[in-house]
């Protein structure tokens, strides 16, 4: 019995959290029939007559008609046309602000470092919209740093390549991960592509000046280096050691 009770409170709980279709699990363009259905199936099972309170607990008796109305609120208003036109509605401002939300809650987990928080909202985002661009590429991004399996972002970065290959963010994060990888001038081609691609890439940017800093750095200790080992070869040819006698 207390199995029972857990499965119907996790029930009842789901159900809370559901719209009208997923309650009754039909598709948004259900047509009636596929809704009748749905519903005489649900009632086979979870009608309060199968559950008489002197066979079962008053508690279960109480999660029953609970889920019951869910189910019953459900159907009669997915079968009255008017009231599904108007719960369509909702159901599409709902879903464009949870979308949105989702997107902002991912790109601020982003900006702290938590990228797991990210990663979770991105995937949100993806399933309301399975080819929403700057998610896929966060996403991946996110993975890899979770994981750091250089290889496998390299390859779903590239896969990505394939859809959008004109994507600077693509190129800047395959640069970060050349450059982590300590290959300087691949990391230096995908920023140098970033660049061009936006011209306005803050980060790639700053990478590439970073870069040549470096590369003017080490030419002129190697500079000065030269003009220092020539210095005193020079000054050995000119006061050549005396010999003895």
């Amino acid at each position: 019995m207390a199995r029972l009770v857990g499965e119907l409170e996790t029930l009842r709980k789901e159900m809370e959290g559901q719209n009208f279709y997923e309650i009754l699990g039909v598709e948004p363009s259900a047509t009636k029939e596929e809704i009748r259905r749905a519903y005489q199936q649900l009632t086979k099972k979870y009608h309060p007559d199968r559950y008489p309170e002197k066979t079962f607990p008053r508690e279960v008796s109480a999660l029953i008609t609970d889920i019951f109305t869910h189910i019953t609120d459900a159907y009669n208003i997915l079968l009255d046309d008017e009231q599904r036109t108007l719960f369509d509605k909702r159901i599409q401002v709902y879903e464009e602000y949870e979308f949105h939300r989702a997107y902002q809650e991912a790109r601020k987990a982003m900006r702290k470092g938590d990228f797991s928080t990210a990663a979770k909202c991105f995937k949100r985002v993806l399933e309301k919209e399975p080819t929403h661009k700057e998610s896929q590429i966060e996403l991946t991004w996110c993975r890899y740093k979770l994981t750091q399996d250089a290889r496998a972002a390299k390859a779903s970065f590239k896969e990505l390549l394939e859809v959008f290959p004109d994507e600077a963010q693509i190129f800047y994060y395959l640069g970060l991960i050349y450059k982590a990888e300590g290959k300087e001038q691949q990391a230096r081609g995908c920023f140098q592509k970033t660049a061009d691609l936006s011209p306005n890439h803050v980060e790639a940017l700053r990478e590439l000046r970073l870069m040549r800093m470096r590369a003017d750095k080490d030419t002129s200790g190697k500079s000065k280096l030269d003009s220092s080992f020539f210095a005193r070869l020079f000054k050995r040819k000119k006061n050549p050691p005396s010999r003895g006698g």
